[in-house]
């Protein structure tokens, strides 16, 4: 049988566990709405690896089209944005 090797974009993002507040990684696949964690990158990578391949065998099992794979030429860079806010605002989620 013979095979396309199709490559996604993988965001991966510091997180916490709920449930026990420990930390972890998330790892997040756009082009697929898969996401997965560890507690490592690595370990985080692995699991969303997993992820995406029993999506796309889910795909495949349903007859449905999977989806093509990500330009990677046109991969954005993520950075962070320093912001100032007044000391004494409420923050969300925190």
């Amino acid at each position: 049988m013979q095979t396309n090797v199709l490559n996604y974009r993988i965001i991966i993002e510091p997180d916490i566990y709920s449930g026990t507040g420990k930390s972890c990684y998330l790892a997040y696949a756009p082009t697929l709405d898969v996401a997965d964690n560890g507690k490592t990158i690595e370990e985080a990578l692995q699991n969303i690896q997993e992820a995406i391949q029993c999506r796309i065998e889910a795909l495949i099992a349903d007859g449905e089209s999977v989806p093509k794979q990500d330009n990677m030429a046109k991969t954005i860079v993520v950075t962070s944005a320093a912001v100032t806010i007044p000391k004494d605002y409420p923050l969300a989620f925190s």
